[in-house]
């Protein structure tokens, strides 16, 4: 079964929706806790777990696209400040950090906002 990520802008615009197929290079379970280690005056140290949200967590999207494709990515990346992300693990509201083009593919640092799905 093929995995599809999906991408819109959250107001309405016919323009401003992708299904993109994500290769191997695709990270989306990528993640760290919300952790803190302080040195104490005793020479120890205070380990502080705050625990984990879908908030923290990046993705990164590497997908082969066509030019076509490409441009209707840029446009929203250019657009939006935040979209919609769709993926297999959950529905998200996020903000496109970084979309490069090299050779067919796209790739795109995604950060997760929150997760709405729940």
């Amino acid at each position: 079964m093929m995995k599809v990520i999906g991408i819109s802008s959250i107001t309405a615009d016919p323009n401003g929706d992708v299904l993109i197929e994500p290769n191997a290079n695709t990270k989306m379970k990528a993640n760290s806790r919300r952790v803190s280690r302080t040195k104490t005056l005793d020479g120890g140290v205070v380990i502080t777990d705050s625990g984990y949200t879908d908030g923290d967590r990046t993705l990164e999207i590497h997908s082969n696209v066509t030019r076509v494709l490409w441009d209707k990515i840029w446009a929203i990346f250019k657009s939006y400040t935040l979209v919609y992300v769709a993926t297999e693990d959950g529905f998200y509201s996020a903000a496109i950090e970084a979309a490069r083009y090299e050779e067919n593919e796209a790739v795109l640092t995604i950060l997760v906002k929150e997760r709405l799905d729940v």
